[in-house]
């Protein structure tokens, strides 16, 4: 998913295509409906929220970003904002790995 991200935002500024940018949003929304729908145990609560909000604040970036012409100042604060949200991202993604690892073993 990440991959598509990038390629999706690569796609909206350098040929003002914003189609799979849109899908990222509907994808990124579908998925924060279905993670709200899966029972959390106690202990992963914390994680569960972090995950959330982070996918709340790619679908808010992204909705800037879409939006750059109506509102430049909003946009451009998003695509300054997009490097601390690929870190976050990144530091999940190794979380869940990691999980995924232990559960296989």
């Amino acid at each position: 998913q990440i991959e598509n991200e990038f390629n999706a935002l690569s796609e909206f500024f350098e040929n003002q295509k914003d189609d799979a940018l849109q899908k990222s949003v509907s994808f990124l929304k579908k998925q924060v409906t279905e993670l709200l729908g899966i029972p959390t145990p106690r202990e992963k609560k914390e994680f569960h929220l972090q995950v959330l909000n982070l996918w709340q604040k790619q679908i808010a970036l992204y909705e800037a970003i879409l939006n750059l012409e109506e509102d430049p100042l909003r946009g451009l604060l998003a695509v300054n904002e997009l490097k601390s949200a690929a870190e976050e991202l990144k530091i999940i993604n190794l979380v869940l790995e990691e999980r995924f690892e232990e559960l296989k073993s």
